[in-house]
């Protein structure tokens, strides 16, 4: 097949073939997601305000941000209220969070 350098049609080509394994991979298993968008979405209100995170207290803040944030993203990907879940998991330990709508 020939196409314009540099074209639409070539870049798509390209891509395809620079990802062969993997399309390959995608075709046989049957199972596999064809994109990312769950994760993407369950990121997307993070990465909104992740200017903000850049003035947490501490490093130590950070990373504990970083890591209640990824427990509430994890409940979420799995179908539960991640404000209860954390709630239940820890009676008593957190308090002052809004009940937002997942």
């Amino acid at each position: 097949m020939k196409t314009a350098d540099g074209g639409a049609s070539a870049k798509a080509l390209d891509y395809a073939l620079k990802r062969w394994p993997s399309l390959i991979r995608y075709a046989d298993t049957g199972h596999l997601p064809i994109d990312n968008n769950p994760v993407e979405n369950c990121i997307h209100p993070h990465a909104l305000g992740k200017k903000n995170w850049l003035f947490v207290s501490s490093e130590r803040t950070g990373h504990r941000a970083a890591a209640i944030q990824s427990l509430l993203g994890t409940a979420k990907l799995n179908g539960l209220d991640p404000v209860k879940w954390l709630k239940d998991r820890h009676p008593g330990k957190v308090t002052g969070m809004a009940q937002q709508p997942y």
